[in-house]
């Protein structure tokens, strides 16, 4: 089961910047990394990042800037009495700026921590700061009760957004059909499968019929969409249900969406304008390469006067898709400064209640599926060698059948050998670039191929780019925001922020 605790900060210290003349500090400083670095609110984060990058190529010292790992966002000012950190129900300290906050933050490491404000306008701001140092915690506005919200989230975005692959990346595998050359042409609904039902099922054209496996499943939507887009047209609703439906949803239904400018004559636009009336939960994919292009704020328009329009205020959670393109400068390599960018765009226009989140959809699901196969290399190792153990005592006893042996051994000896049999497995990890060396020579040929060469292709980017080295399967998350959209999702849905 997916569950999500509270992140708190691991950082040493809080340090304030107003500009320019604070580059020099952060160069010199041995802590950048384990650093929090507060802006002056009349700054801009990602005007600052491009000048402090610049400086950096500039500057004579031996250890360059690592933008990635550099911890930074706005140290907001809160008017006397209006925000306050809590630990349950009890009100551990009143702050007036954000440093204050996260301050309060460290020093109280235990317990459940949430933030306590007196506005939503409030809440969605340190939401924002919280995104940027990528910190989970809660924060709840003072006496309103949260309401937990029945329904779907209903993911947006203009043609090759990457909507598809997101779609795909909070479920957890490779369900939706993610092509640049076939877009959706229809509205889906993923949901759970009933319990008692092992399979894939689709609705579609007042039938239902399931599938063995995703590769199955696949192959119908690829022939159904092919067929919508020779003839630029749009398809029948379709409704998935999924036994492996990710928790964290808490039972609301996911819906991908065609692409807001996706050539089908007015089809298209009446699936969008309908679903989204329906949705109390929205994710607006954008591409991160395009910086906010006119479909994509005729898009996010549409649907942010919707939201403001609705009883239930929701905010609408922007997804800065496609942001494992950030090598091409050095002012790239920081998804703080590209979030901040288009949130200040969308603010200059007039926007609030949004909250913006870099993510790279595409990495999380290789990522997903290179980490299940790798866990299905070990499963198949330990289950061979158990094998082994028992053919062997099967042997000594000379008895084949397991009832036999089991007579002769107690529960705990067999577990007790089985776990010497493997030790050299768990004890010894194998590096992870090792791992995916192996992967490619067992998987050549087969569709899985592509998916280990990305990552392995992903972890050399962050390795010449950012100087990080993964060695263990386990660190992969880590590289990805993609969990804090969910998370984010899952207290939305929750009524908990």
């Amino acid at each position: 089961m997916e569950t999500f605790k509270q992140i708190l900060p691991q950082f040493k210290d809080v340090k304030l910047v107003t500009g320019r003349d604070d580059y020099e500090q952060i160069y010199q400083s041995e802590q950048q990394s384990h650093s929090a670095w507060l802006l002056d609110e009349g700054e801009l984060i990602w005007e600052f990042i491009e000048q402090l990058a610049k400086a950096d190529d500039e500057s004579s010292y031996d250890k360059p800037l690592n933008l990635y790992d550099f911890h930074i966002a706005y140290n907001l000012k809160f008017p006397v009495g209006s925000v306050s950190l809590r630990n349950g129900s009890e009100v551990l300290q009143s702050v007036q700026d954000f440093s204050e906050l996260l301050n309060a933050v460290i020093r109280s490491s235990d317990g459940e921590l949430n933030v306590l404000v007196k506005s939503a306008q409030l809440k969605i701001k340190i939401l924002q700061q919280f995104i940027y140092l990528r910190i989970f915690l809660s924060v709840i506005v003072d006496n309103q009760t949260p309401s937990k919200v029945s329904g779907d989230v209903g993911v947006f975005g203009t043609k090759k957004a990457g909507k598809s692959a997101m779609i795909n990346a909070l479920l957890g595998d490779e369900y939706a059909v993610s092509s640049p050359i076939l877009p959706t042409p229809n509205k889906v609904i993923y949901t759970a499968a009933d319990k008692k039902v092992n399979k894939i099922s689709l609705t579609y054209k007042n039938s239902t019929r399931t599938f063995s496996d995703i590769d199955a499943l696949q192959k119908f939507l690829t022939e159904e969409n092919s067929l919508a887009n020779k003839n630029s047209s749009t398809l029948d609703e379709m409704t998935i249900a999924l036994p492996d439906f990710p928790t964290f949803l808490n039972g609301a239904r996911l819906i991908d969406t065609p692409g807001s400018n996706f050539a089908a004559g007015k089809g298209h636009t009446d699936i969008i304008r309908k679903t989204l009336a329906e949705m109390p939960n929205a994710v607006f994919v954008m591409n991160y390469s395009q910086y906010l292009t006119q479909d994509e704020l005729k898009l996010f328009d549409k649907i942010y006067k919707q939201f403001n329009s609705s009883k239930v205020k929701r905010p609408i959670l922007i997804a800065l898709n496609r942001v494992d393109e950030i090598f091409d400068s050095e002012e790239s390599k920081s998804y703080e400064r590209v979030a901040d960018y288009i949130h200040y765009r969308l603010t200059a226009l007039g926007y609030e209640n949004f909250l913006v989140v870099g993510v790279s959809a595409i990495q999380a699901v290789y990522f997903d599926s290179v980490t299940r196969l790798i866990k299905l290399k070990y499963r198949n190792k330990i289950v061979s060698k158990s094998l082994e153990i028992i053919e062997e005592i099967e042997c000594r006893l000379n008895a084949s059948p397991l009832t036999k042996f089991l007579s002769h051994f107690s529960a705990r000896e067999i577990i007790d050998r089985i776990e010497m049999a493997l030790e050299g497995v768990f004890t010894k990890p194998v590096p992870l670039d090792e791992q995916l060396k192996n992967l490619k020579i067992d998987l050549q040929g087969t569709e899985k191929f592509s998916s280990v060469v990305f990552v392995n292709n992903i972890l050399t980017d962050f390795e010449d780019f950012h100087g990080i080295t993964i060695n263990n399967v386990r660190e992969l998350p880590k590289i990805n925001r993609i969990n804090y959209l969910k998370w984010l999702l899952h207290n939305f849905i929750n009524g908990k922020i």
